[in-house]
């Protein structure tokens, strides 16, 4: 199974079809640092209006094209000052492309939070879906056709730092996060080692990753939690506070320890709060019980 096919698994209604997204003008946009990359929005997001305000062809178009050029002055200083603006959904994104090439990232609706995304390799993507609320993260593409997906409804308390591919060798590991994750804050995700362990003999690199870093959905990473390369965590698992995961945990378990050691118990599911998202919570334990 590919990169794309894994994702997919995860993420409802993942797509990376251009179409269906719309190119950002970075005179109005972002942040964006970088003369080659692309950042792809979908449309409602940008196009969210407001449905108490008529739709008046006079005095709402005034009122609105009045509005954009404010906004675009905004953007203008805020950018000469370094500062990214807010667009419609409240998030704060800051993308460093540096001088790689071929490089694109697809953000979903409806995203809030403060993230800071950076490229070093070339041709990498990095796919957000949407109704994420990511607070504090820092994403680090270190390697040529990387791929980080991110899915729907994915949280991150406060600072988070995802790197891939740092020292990977002749491998190129992804990051794929599956919907509704929730992460804690001072969790690292890494998919190496970040410095290459050599045979003294034949000098073959012998820590390159043997696999990716796949979160399945509905998984709670608690506080101070490092996620480490070539690992699985199955859905509807927690793991628990200061674990260190070298390993694959099982579906439905709860990981603690340094390395973490997976406990199952399928008889039990977590939630982020009781009604409606216990509601949701049972729909994924409901899924996966029966895969």
């Amino acid at each position: 199974m590919n990169y794309f096919d894994i994702a997919a698994s995860s993420i409802e209604n993942f797509s990376m079809d251009e179409a269906e997204y719309t190119l950002l003008d970075r005179r109005t946009n972002i942040v964006v640092h970088g003369l080659d990359g692309k950042v792809f929005l979908k449309q409602s997001t940008i196009n969210s209006a407001d449905p108490a305000i008529p739709s008046s062809p006079s005095l709402y178009g005034f009122i609105r094209g009045g509005f954009r050029k404010l906004f675009a002055a905004i953007a203008q200083l805020q950018r000469y000052l370094g500062k990214p603006r807010r667009w419609p959904g409240g998030a704060k994104i800051k993308i460093y492309f540096g001088k790689t090439k071929g490089c694109k990232v697809f953000i979903g609706e409806n995203i809030r939070g403060d993230m800071t995304i950076n490229f070093r390799g070339n041709d990498s993507i990095i796919y957000i879906g949407s109704q994420c609320y990511l607070n504090k993260l820092e994403i680090r593409s270190l390697q040529d056709n990387d791929f980080i997906a991110i899915g729907n409804g994915v949280t991150t308390t406060n600072r988070n730092v995802w790197i891939s591919g740092n020292g990977a060798g002749n491998e190129t590991p992804a990051i794929i996060i599956g919907d509704d994750c929730m992460f804690s804050y001072d969790v690292v995700v890494r998919n190496s080692d970040a410095h290459p362990i050599f045979d003294a003999e034949t000098d073959d690199q012998i820590n390159e990753p043997t696999g990716i870093v796949h979160i399945e959905p509905h998984v709670w990473i608690c506080e101070q939690v490092n996620i480490l390369k070539s690992t699985t965590i199955g859905a509807c698992s927690i793991i628990a506070l200061g674990s260190v995961v070298t390993k694959d945990v099982p579906r439905f378990s709860i990981a603690s320890g340094v390395p973490a050691i997976s406990r199952t118990n399928e008889n039990t599911y977590w939630a982020r709060s009781d009604g409606a998202k216990k509601e949701k919570a049972k729909e994924y334990y409901q899924k996966y019980k029966n895969l």
